[in-house]
């Protein structure tokens, strides 16, 4: 009989652990701020708020690799904004398609980030909206990582139609003090603020 062990042995180990679990099949949309701001330094370890979220997602995506990309609870998908240009222009891409199921994770992509711009809130989340409208799980959250910043139309209009679609907002914001627009955008849709400074909170943050 073959030995098993390495990848297969922890792939088994989860399998075997997801049957006995009844979980709420979940979408998770997080959507990233890669405005010039998130190259400011915070934390203890004064590291770049931008660095300290890649940090974070990659963490995240490898250890719930492969519950997400074979139809398990929870599928997830990644996007960044930003606005650069005059006019201001936004820009949006997928890092990680929410859907359809991409059939490799490239979490390099999430090393690639650069910052620059401005940072469009209202647009951002009407574009997460429009992600988020294929899908039909009973748990539809958007985890919306940036620090506060808003340059453009103000959002919570925005928040609102997202609300009435029975979308929740998380809001983790990479900081060292709360701002009233991230904790009014999380408040409004029933969803959670973290504040995080350091990759440990954003890692916990991602999580809940």
């Amino acid at each position: 009989m073959p030995k098993v062990g390495g990848p297969l042995l922890y792939f088994l180990i989860r399998f075997v652990a997801k049957l006995g679990e009844q979980v709420e099949r979940e979408d998770r949309l997080f959507l990233v701020d890669t405005s010039a701001s998130m190259a400011e330094r915070v934390g203890p370890d004064h590291s770049r708020k931008i660095d300290i979220v890649k940090r974070g997602l990659k963490q995240f995506c490898l250890e719930h690799w492969p519950e997400m990309y074979y139809d398990r609870p929870l599928r997830m998908g990644i996007v960044i904004f930003r606005q650069t240009g005059l006019p201001a222009t936004p820009y949006f891409e997928q890092l990680v398609p929410l859907f359809p199921t991409p059939p490799v994770l490239e979490v390099y992509r999430i090393d690639k980030i650069k910052v620059r711009g401005s940072s469009p809130l209202y647009e951002a989340l009407k574009y997460a909206s429009t992600v988020m409208r294929g899908s039909t799980r009973p748990v539809r959250r958007v985890k919306l990582i940036g620090d506060g910043e808003n340059d453009g139309r103000d959002p919570m209009k925005e928040v609102d139609e997202v609300a009435a679609k029975g979308i929740r907002i998380d809001c983790v914001e990479v900081s060292e003090e709360a701002s009233k627009l991230m904790t009014e955008v999380a408040a409004r849709t029933g969803g959670k603020h973290s504040l995080v400074d350091t990759s440990r909170d954003i890692r916990k943050a991602l999580e809940e």
